[in-house]
């Protein structure tokens, strides 16, 4: 190991040796023993430090090595999963306002949209139209061709809706 502690008697050591590769450093550390009339300081004990310089400069540098990797590996983690939590929360939010069939925006977008757009045209003075389509019959359709025959239908409509107007303009289903 990089350290070996050596316990001794206060008495034992009396001077610091010094070697170019092996540092001694030498800590006292009282131990009180009380009697009745003083501390008793003469059972104290030094500890003795010995440890190799390159080793200990080495384990040093590979721990902050180690260190940095970690902290790299941590922050790389960190903006994964925020990401992932991010597309997510987005993917959320877009089945809450959109249709499943139709992938048109549903209901719920349509009344936040509808509250957005009479603020914008009451602050522009402007002028605002809604069209709403009502598919006639179209229980007939789902009876007599099956419910296959009928979603291809209002995915086909939806899609004509969405090509048939300017890019502003906004198509939601409401039925459901």
């Amino acid at each position: 190991s990089i350290f070996e502690v050596v316990k001794t008697k206060k008495e034992v050591i009396h001077s610091i040796e010094e070697d170019k590769k092996v540092l001694r450093e030498h800590k006292f550390i009282p131990i009180f023993n009380y009697n009745e009339t003083e501390f008793d300081w003469w059972n104290s004990y030094i500890i003795e430090l010995v440890y190799d310089e390159m080793k200990l400069n080495f384990k040093i540098n590979d721990l902050k090595k180690r260190y940095v990797l970690d902290i790299l590996v941590i922050s790389v983690l960190f903006m994964f999963f925020s990401y992932m939590i991010y597309r997510l929360m987005e993917r959320l939010e877009s089945l809450a306002y959109t249709d499943h069939l139709t992938e048109l925006p549903n209901r719920k977008m349509f009344e936040k949209k509808f509250e957005y757009y009479k603020k914008e045209i009451k602050r522009n003075r402007e002028n605002m139209a809604i069209l709403f389509l009502d598919l006639n019959n179209f229980k007939d359709i789902n009876d007599n061709y099956g419910h296959e025959i009928g979603d291809k239908i209002l995915k086909l409509v939806g899609q004509r809706l969405m090509h048939g107007f300017k890019e502003e303009d906004f198509v939601a289903r409401l039925g459901g």
